[in-house]
């Protein structure tokens, strides 16, 4: 991450040695280098003196700022379920001239179900039994959760009546309930042989083909019900073959299914959603936030609709407007914890840090042995300077979770912030003990070393990191300025010379191997970094001044001169870049 110019002046340190000095600055502070750790990051750690008085930068870490949010979706297949709950009921004999049946319905729709229970076992016991009694019965014991007996009564209605549809496909939904699919499907296939336009048996047969991954078969049923229903049951059907088309990947196809599906009812919240879902997978966030603001309008307690509005909010980077919509959605369904930890998330990135902690406090009550959670609170209240709500939390998790290293590692940066690096490295030491490829501790534990003034240790560790990620820039950075503390020029030029061809177009890296190389006798690779950078940023002042400085250690003073002239028509005042530029001309 290169940073703003103002904020990179800032960081700079000038240092000038007509005699040999230097001074040595060390601020530190902390940022994240990987989504699950956390590591120290630290100012110029101590430098050896630079004999040529060059402009040092600052070599620092660069802070990502707060974890981003993980990407938060609410399930497709939210409505779907097996059995009579969220599939079609068993078909009732509501208005059957048989009286016990018309008694033991009568009871039901007063919510006296176990008075209509016993209304039927009677009658059974006194071996009064019919098909309509037993699927009346079935249907009675399913609702009062009494599957399996439910399941007798229903296959001895299809046994006593064959021939009758209905009797068959209560048997499906009876089956569908105890959670025997192919049986349930069976069932359902025997109800429209003997009814081919059935649409109750059509659509649970279509759910039936869902849970059992038969996507085909399941898209054949659905479609069957939109031929021949004309009720709502035609919305649901376009809703499931929406999900089907999800599943096979046809996104496209899927949106279609959806919008028929509010066609034919409009206030369908869910296919909403499912729509907003659809249309966010191909890019169209805009479409999604106004499907999901429609849906919200018919249904505002639906808090799926309000959770995937927040999470498209947070990304389009509409922090506030996010943390309205997870409101909204904690306030229809306060236990759903992943609301309270995406709003915790946002007001993060919103810098209300205070409200973040408590939104976080809330969502850990709700799952307290969520010990990755309890991590990230930790580090939350250490950016809060909470040192002791930190400890607490992390104290808890290495306690109920001793083998999780990211706590371990968190632990040691909490006690490296108090200056307590003696406790932090034995911490350190355990996050590696449990995850030798992890990186962060291993830096980590290299900076606490170098506080400690033990940098003849930093080398194992730093290159324990880069061994793992080559890429981590800012341990090649600090591995340099060990070998050059130590020394040991051919080792830090080497490694100054992997962070510039690493870097990229990252100015502060760049300008931090371009230091390293200068100071490690390498002036001459050090002037194409300076020469790149000002082609990055023309109006640099520093890298300018740099360069005249590396072409002063060169020995080539007329290009010297040039860029020590060209820095002083950004800033004339500077007398120690004017006495720089006398004594070039003077050597020509």
């Amino acid at each position: 991450m290169s940073l703003s110019r103002t904020r990179r002046d800032l960081l700079f340190i000038a240092v000038m040695a007509v005699v040999v000095t230097a001074l040595s600055l060390l601020a530190w502070s902390f940022a994240r280098v990987a989504p699950e750790e956390a590591a120290i990051r630290i100012g110029d750690g101590p430098l050896p003196p630079d004999p040529a008085g060059e402009v040092a930068a600052s070599l620092s870490d660069t802070d990502p700022g707060p974890g981003e949010m993980g990407p938060f979706r609410s399930e497709l297949d939210r409505d779907l379920a097996d059995g009579a709950e969220e599939g079609e009921e068993v078909e009732a004999s509501d208005r059957s001239a048989d009286a016990v049946v018309a008694r033991a319905a009568a009871l039901r729709r007063e919510g006296r179900l176990f008075e209509a229970i016993g209304v039927l076992e009677d009658a059974r016991v006194a071996g009064d039994e019919t098909a309509d009694r037993l699927a009346e019965l079935g249907s009675l014991l399913l609702a009062a959760g009494r599957t399996a007996r439910a399941v007798d009564m229903l296959r001895r209605a299809a046994e006593l009546a064959p021939d009758d549809a209905r009797a068959h496909y209560n048997l499906g939904v009876g089956y569908a309930a105890l959670g025997d699919r192919h049986a349930a499907i069976g069932a359902y296939l025997r109800a429209l042989e003997l009814r081919p336009a059935h649409s109750r048996a059509l659509y649970n047969l279509g759910l039936a083909y869902l849970r059992v991954g038969d996507l085909e078969q399941a898209e054949a049923a659905f479609r069957q019900v939109t031929r021949v229903d004309r009720t709502e049951r035609v919305a649901r059907a376009y809703f499931q073959l929406g999900y089907v088309r999800v599943r096979l990947e046809q996104p496209e196809q899927a949106a279609r299914a959806y919008r028929q599906a509010i066609r034919y009812r409009p206030d369908y919240a869910e296919a909403r959603n499912n729509l907003a879902l659809v249309l966010e997978d191909q890019g169209d966030i805009a479409g999604a936030i106004n499907e999901l603001h429609k849906g919200l309008r018919l249904e505002a307690g639906v808090s799926s609709l309000a959770f995937n509005l927040g999470r498209l909010y947070v990304e389009s980077d509409r922090l506030e407007e996010a943390v309205r919509a997870f409101d909204r959605a904690i306030e229809a369904e306060p236990a759903l914890r992943k609301a309270h930890v995406a709003r915790a998330q946002a007001l993060r990135r919103l810098d209300r840090k205070a409200e973040a902690a408590e939104a976080f406090e809330l969502a850990l009550e709700l799952k307290p042995e969520d010990a990755e959670l309890r991590v990230e609170l930790a580090g939350l209240y250490r950016e809060l300077d909470r040192f002791d709500l930190a400890e607490q939390h992390l104290e808890r998790v290495v306690i109920d979770r001793p083998r999780l290293a990211s706590a371990w590692n968190a632990r040691g940066i909490v006690q490296a912030q108090q200056g307590r690096d003696e406790e932090a490295i034995a911490s350190y030491d355990r996050a590696i003990e449990l995850d030798p490829e992890g990186t962060a501790a291993w830096y980590n534990r290299a900076l606490a070393l170098e506080r400690l003034g033990r940098i003849e240790e930093m080398p194992e560790a730093l290159r324990e990191v880069l061994e793992r990620a080559p890429g981590h820039l800012a341990a090649r950075q600090r591995l340099a300025g060990a070998w050059l503390i130590l020394e040991r020029p051919e080792p830090a030029r080497a490694e100054a010379s992997k962070l510039v061809r690493l870097a990229g177009d990252d100015v502060s890296m760049l300008f931090a191997g371009a230091v390293l190389l200068s100071r490690a006798g390498a002036p001459d690779d050090a002037i194409p970094v300076w020469l790149h950078i000002l082609q990055l940023e023309p109006d640099h002042v520093l890298a300018r001044l740099n360069l005249g400085v590396a072409y002063t250690k060169a020995g080539r003073d007329a290009e010297a001169a040039e860029a020590y002239e060209r820095y002083l028509e950004l800033r004339p005042d500077d007398e120690r870049a004017q006495g720089y530029l006398a004594r070039a001309k003077a050597r020509q």
